[in-house]
């Protein structure tokens, strides 16, 4: 096989080849992957805490701290089909597979509660 290049980014290549990954690089990834996404939620719900708080006390509107504990609730039945796949303890599993979309999808759902509580302090301090 060998690859020509004639411009950048024009690549041809001619033939192919299979390498097979071995089965503990892929584990490597998910382990890393799923515990990404494990202490980002963790960290998450800290911060989420302190900005609801302060939501609260700069006087954000029902509506959007409902909007955001909602989301919330959704990232923590997330989390707890992790820890349900898991058998209870997430770091004893972070190999496996089937954690990482709840683990993931916890993370996110968190995120955009602490970034719609954010904006809305950001326009009722305006």
């Amino acid at each position: 096989m060998f690859i020509v290049l004639k411009e950048d980014p024009i690549i041809e290549a001619d033939g192919s080849k299979v390498v097979k990954v071995p089965e503990i690089t892929i584990r490597r990834y998910f382990t890393f992957l799923n515990f990404l996404y494990y202490r980002y939620y963790n960290i998450s719900m800290e911060e989420f805490n302190r900005v609801y708080e302060e939501a609260v006390k700069v006087g954000v509107d029902n509506t959007t701290l409902k909007e955001a504990l909602e989301l919330t609730e959704k990232a923590i039945k997330e989390y707890e089909i992790a820890e349900e796949l898991a058998g209870g303890a997430i770091i004893s599993r972070l190999w496996d597979i089937s954690l990482l979309p709840h683990l993931r999808n916890a993370y996110i759902y968190l995120q955009q509660a602490i970034d719609m509580l954010k904006n809305a302090i950001k326009t009722q301090s305006v």
